[in-house]
């Protein structure tokens, strides 16, 4: 959670992935013999006022941020903010005077902005105590600070950035299941705060998240045996990855941990297809193969479609979207295994741009494309799908009997759409030098495909695989039955010598399970 994708540009020691947020804070002490009221009262602040605090160090309070702050209490009237940028463990020269100099110069109002003094622990326990809303430092966000926030069951707000600097405070807001308080925007930033600020209902609500979250037996900020664990399981990772070789009687590390690929062996492959071009299918056999793991829609606008169980945790979703390339390499690592030789996900032309850039230019990839010649047929197939709902059938049965209309523009704009997506992802591929293994969807279930796909990825494929998987064909065979008007159809079809899409496309179907 603190790391961004691009890691290995960072740092020039070997990286060792723990997922998760994996440290440990020991919290404030306690502020017994203190009431919330007294200290609002120390501060003359009144009942109603909301009390956003920060304790970033005043190096942290950049420009930047101070004009986010000026806005927050712009648009938040009944709110004031409570500084306590000073430190005693932190030998950096800050005069009150100085900094308060800096706010005034950016239009602070002097009678919402109150600065505090160095505070001792139990003093800064006070203050939080008192206070409604935490605001994060950027671009250098807070560590220690945003922790011991939440720790007291304070709403945060926090800005994303790419360094492991800028990704603290949200690594901790993420822990504690607060995705959608991690901007990554300083607009988003700002309007993170106002809403917190001026929605008391809102602000409850997220503070008794972050209260049930913080007296959990093991709370996120210091989870000891949940780290040891995974801190542990990586030296361990580390250790058993040494080589042969001494020095002076003490073994030598190699530290050759894999970081970003899957696996040492584990090949990559990317299945571009577009919907209703037989992806699901095509997927499904692959996953059936012994050393092949093809995970389904990754990044579906509704869920995460992994090889096996999919995935509607908000959660995990807002994490992917926040990152889609951080969470593709995660997916890649979690699910590779000693005995997987090759790994690969489908994508379709709607799907996060950077993720097709990605895969386009990465020469560790290897690339098959589905396509649908008989364009009727996939129409057809995807009406039918989006009027039913009903996508897949894995189990044997009567053929679908719904129909629908002709409506001839439709059906042109939808022509023309798939026609130019294939044509531009080829473009895309081939400008890269890419090898593309193309499979059309009347070739899935013939032995030759197969063999094909098996010499391309370098691993076995059963041509036992593409006939035994559940997937049944769900409407008729026949395209000119899956519409109530047939005939127009048909004479559409004769005037542009398309008469072949009114034929069955040939994938034949696999035989029931005995």
């Amino acid at each position: 959670m603190t790391e961004p994708w691009d890691v290995d540009s960072q740092y020039t020691e070997t990286v060792v992935w723990i997922d998760g947020q994996k440290q440990c804070v020991y919290p404030l002490p306690p502020a017994s013999g203190w009431e919330r009221k007294k200290t609002r009262k120390k501060l003359w602040v009144t009942d109603d006022t909301v009390v956003m605090v920060s304790g970033a160090m005043a190096h942290k309070i950049q420009d930047r941020l101070l004009v986010c702050w000026a806005e927050i209490l712009e648009h938040a009237p009944d709110a004031i903010l409570v500084l306590y940028p000073f430190a005693p463990n932190w030998s950096i020269d800050f005069s009150e005077q100085g900094f308060a100099d800096r706010l005034r110069a950016h239009g602070f109002p002097e009678d919402r902005v109150i600065i505090l003094p160095t505070l001792p622990p139990e003093i800064v326990s006070k203050v939080l105590e008192a206070a409604d809303l935490y605001l994060d430092s950027f671009p250098y966000t807070g560590a220690t600070t945003v922790c011991e926030a939440l720790s007291r069951g304070l709403p945060v707000v926090t800005l994303a950035g790419g360094a492991l600097r800028e990704l603290t405070g949200a690594s901790w807001l993420r822990a504690y299941g607060l995705d959608g308080l991690v901007a990554g925007n300083p607009a988003e930033y700002v309007g993170n705060a106002v809403r917190l600020a001026t929605d008391p209902v809102y602000m409850a609500e997220i503070a008794a998240h972050c209260a049930a979250q913080a007296s959990q037996p093991a709370p996120p900020h210091n989870d000891q045996k949940g780290f040891a664990a995974v801190f542990g399981a990586a030296l361990r990772q580390i250790a058993e990855a040494r080589l042969p070789g001494t020095d002076n009687g003490v073994q030598k590390a190699a530290f050759a941990v894999p970081v970003n690929s899957s696996s040492p062996t584990a090949r990559r492959f990317v299945v571009h297809a577009s919907p209703r071009s037989g992806s699901t299918l095509f997927c499904s056999i692959l996953n059936q193969a012994p050393g092949v793991v093809c995970h389904y829609e990754l990044f579906h606008n509704e869920y995460i479609q992994y090889h096996d169980v999919p995935s509607q945790s908000p959660k995990e979703i807002f994490q992917r979207d926040s990152n889609p390339v951080n969470f593709l390499e995660k997916t890649f690592r979690q699910s590779a295994k000693d005995a997987v030789q090759v790994i690969g996900f489908k994508l379709l032309a709607h799907h996060p741009a950077e993720i097709i850039d990605m895969v386009s230019e990465d020469p560790a990839y290897r690339h098959v494309m589905l396509t649908r010649q008989n364009r009727l047929a996939q129409y057809s197939s995807l009406t039918i799908a989006n009027a039913t709902e009903r996508w897949v059938k894995r189990e044997p049965g009567a053929l679908s009997a719904d129909r629908i209309d002709w409506d001839q523009g439709a059906f042109e704009e939808f022509r023309d759409n798939q026609d130019r997506n294939d044509q531009e992802q080829l473009s895309r591929l081939k400008a890269q030098g890419k090898d593309v293994l193309l499979i059309d969807y009347s070739q899935l279930r013939l032995a030759e495909t197969w063999a094909r796909l098996s010499d391309y990825l370098d691993v076995s494929i059963s041509v036992d695989a593409a006939w035994s998987d559940p997937i049944y064909r769900q409407n008729s065979p026949r395209v000119l039955d899956r519409f109530n008007d047939p005939d127009v159809v048909l004479a559409y079809l004769q005037e542009r010598d398309l008469v072949t899409w009114s034929e069955p496309e040939q994938a034949p179907q696999p035989s029931p399970a005995p």
